[in-house]
């Protein structure tokens, strides 16, 4: 233990590591048990989290992780997009402010593994790595694990659709009686409406896309004006939606409902360590906490989501992030035009 201190002690000041400035941490830890991290984190007694997912879910959770273990969890809640500007800017600078990152699944992840800006979780010397994570859920390329899922399905509006009309599968959307009817987030404005809709349309095959574009789908800039126009009336449908935006919706008193196909796509929280944490212990022990099924569990439901210990998922399709980035614009040409 004595020769990891040092060993930490001389890369932290040589500055060992690899872009923008950011050193790489060791793989050798000085703590080796959780109630020895418990007590190391507590020292630094408070951690950043740079969080995607709503806000409820991600302030329930840091509130958890506080009230169990003492730490207290300062949550900047932004969309993936803006952590990864916000987090590269800082990374540039040399001053990162974020410990843990919470995300969607992007080839942003890649290049921070690559360049040494997180740390793979396999190497961070977690207590009890993997947990009891469903190994499914693990992500060895990037170096990062799903700890909640936002999962893809079709939102609708009740007073628009019968009881006997509701599009429970991904054809039924391009059931004539939906034409010009249908509203859609633009596909150009974030990687994970591009690969949703290339993977389900290689499921459903037979040149589904274009049908979906031959509906012509009225365009929305995400998702979140896309489900207000559909319960104000504008739009009867609206596929590729989350159960969160619709719920608050609905709590709201718009008159919509949300079905998930059995067959769909899922927005992947990752969980990312910074390899330059200014808490490092505090952010390793948040980690071990959020992978938990009761740190998953608790995201999840105050999210309105799903987590990966849940044993009512749907078959989830995954995608390839390279292969849909390259596909963009065919997508959203079929999509829209």
């Amino acid at each position: 233990r004595a020769a990891a201190a040092v060993l930490t002690a001389v890369l932290l000041l040589t500055g060992c590591g690899s872009g923008g400035g950011a050193s790489a941490p060791p793989t050798a830890q000085t703590v080796e048990t959780l109630e020895e991290l418990v007590a190391a984190a507590k020292e630094e007694g408070t951690l950043t989290l740079y969080g995607a997912p709503a806000e409820p879910a991600v302030k329930a959770v840091a509130a958890a992780f506080t009230e169990k273990y003492g730490v207290n969890v300062n949550v900047v809640r932004i969309v993936s997009g803006q952590i990864i500007q916000r987090f590269s800017n800082e990374i540039g600078a040399n001053a990162p402010s974020a410990d843990v990152l919470l995300m969607n699944q992007t080839t942003f992840l890649d290049r921070a593994r690559e360049q040494g800006w997180i740390t793979p979780l396999a190497d961070a010397g977690i207590p009890g790595y993997p947990w009891t994570l469903p190994e499914e859920f693990l992500r060895p390329d990037t170096g990062t694990a799903v700890v909640g899922l936002q999962i893809r399905g079709i939102a609708y509006n009740t007073n628009l659709v019968g009881p006997d009309e509701v599009p429970t599968d991904w054809p039924d959307i391009i059931d004539p009686r939906w034409s010009g009817r249908i509203g859609i987030a633009d596909p150009a404005s974030a990687p994970v409406y591009v690969g949703h809709w290339y993977t389900i349309g290689q499921a459903m095959g037979d040149d589904f896309l274009a049908k979906v574009g031959a509906q012509h789908p009225k365009v929305y800039a995400s998702g979140s004006p896309a489900t207000a126009a559909l319960g104000a009336g504008e739009i009867a449908v609206f596929p590729m939606n989350i159960a969160s935006i619709t719920a608050e919706a609905r709590d709201d008193g718009a008159p919509v409902e949300f079905v998930v196909p059995p067959v769909t796509c899922a927005d992947e929280m990752q969980l990312a360590l910074n390899a330059t944490a200014a808490n490092p212990n505090a952010a390793r022990l948040f980690v071990h906490y959020l992978a938990s099924q009761e740190g998953s569990e608790t995201l999840a439901r105050a999210g309105g989501e799903k987590s990966p210990y849940d044993t009512d998922l749907p078959e989830l399709l995954e995608w390839d992030v390279e292969t849909a980035d390259e596909q963009k614009d065919a997508i959203v040409n079929e999509l829209t035009t």
